[in-house]
């Protein structure tokens, strides 16, 4: 776990668009809707930005309650859900039929699984 602030997450996105990134990982939220965020980010769309944000980890609906900043509605946005080891929708993950797009394997059964050699073949 770590921190920041919604000020360090829109200058770490403007960095990222300066430098040319066309696609960004933003896998952390719960903060409120902050229309300075909210601005960066149709910024970062206009230059052909696609903004992929992680879903959220609390199990809840995010059609309901927003997860910022998963939930900014502007179409370069795309939220992504945690699955578990099996490829099933994991027991922590968000969810959301009308905001959540994508599911993606959770990065700690990956890094189980890819860097354990007892289960390598």
């Amino acid at each position: 776990s770590g921190s920041g602030s919604t000020s360090d997450a829109i200058e770490a996105l403007e960095y990222a668009v300066a430098m040319g990134a066309q696609i960004s990982n933003n896998s952390y939220g719960g903060d409120p809707f902050s229309q300075s965020f909210y601005n960066a980010i149709a910024n970062a769309r206009d230059a052909g930005h696609i903004f992929v944000a992680a879903a959220g980890n609390n199990g809840a609906n995010n059609d309901t309650s927003p997860f910022f900043p998963a939930n900014y509605e502007l179409d370069n946005v795309v939220s992504v859900a945690a699955t578990d080891d099996r490829d099933q929708w994991a027991y922590f993950s968000n969810y959301g039929q009308a905001t959540v797009e994508e599911a993606a394997a959770a990065a700690v059964a990956r890094t189980r699984e890819f860097f354990n050699p007892a289960a390598q073949p």
